[in-house]
């Protein structure tokens, strides 16, 4: 299957920047993936200003951990806690707090 340029058409989803000039959004409900109540999903796009261009990225539970992945949800708050390593870079993590998983 192809890949998607960019997320779907979403609500209920977050949207926070990040200190490189990139956007990350996470999650969100669509009435699309389904035809009847519609589905959380857990997809994580990130969008390079630079570029202006949409990625897929993986989202888990701790940075760096290929094994466990942050579940669907919709309507949930995320904000990003900045580690500066020093003045010119910084680390970050999104943190996603509550929400709703809904699944068909």
């Amino acid at each position: 299957a192809r890949q998607r340029s960019g997320p779907q058409a979403i609500v209920h989803h977050t949207l926070v920047t990040l200190c490189d000039r990139r956007v990350l959004l996470f999650g969100g409900f669509s009435s699309r993936v389904t035809s009847r109540n519609g589905q959380c999903n857990n997809e994580t796009w990130m969008f390079e200003l630079s570029h202006r261009k949409w990625r897929l990225v993986k989202a888990t539970i701790r940075p760096n951990d290929d094994g466990i992945h942050v579940t669907p949800r919709c309507r949930h708050t995320a904000a990003v806690v900045r580690f500066q390593s020093s003045p010119c870079s910084c680390k970050e993590s999104m943190v996603i707090y509550s929400g709703v998983y809904r699944k068909e």
